[in-house]
């Protein structure tokens, strides 16, 4: 968990956001999730970037979203347990797909976990 205190003082590093197709006669975008990455805060131990895509899980499960590896990806971050995993991210190049990828100390891949963005033609 992060404490607010902490985030005192620490440095912007990205900012992503996820956008939802509205279901109504406007099919404006709504905001669905905006991620504040800072310094230092994409390392976490692996059982608690877990819990988060776990929920993630869920979300996409609930939705009707395309997903590729992300319950294999929770998996191996649960079997990690408390070491320290870095959370990277790339898109596709048509910005279709976006894919968290779990690096352990070393920089060896622990998991990709890739998850259709709302509105992508399937």
């Amino acid at each position: 968990m992060v404490i607010p205190g902490d985030l005192v003082g620490r440095r912007l590093d990205r900012v992503a956001c996820s956008w939802l197709h509205a279901r109504g006669p406007s099919d404006a975008l709504e905001l669905l999730h905006m991620w504040l990455t800072l310094d230092g805060l994409r390392v976490r131990p692996a059982d608690q970037h877990a819990g988060v895509y776990t929920v993630r899980i869920e979300h996409t499960r609930a939705n009707d979203i395309e997903t590729i590896g992300l319950p294999e990806s929770v998996s191996a971050l649960r079997a990690l347990g408390e070491r320290p995993v870095r959370l990277e991210a790339i898109d596709s190049p048509d910005r279709c797909w976006h894919f968290a990828l779990f690096l352990a100390d070393g920089g060896s891949l622990v998991g990709c976990a890739g998850v259709r963005r709302s509105g992508a033609a399937a």
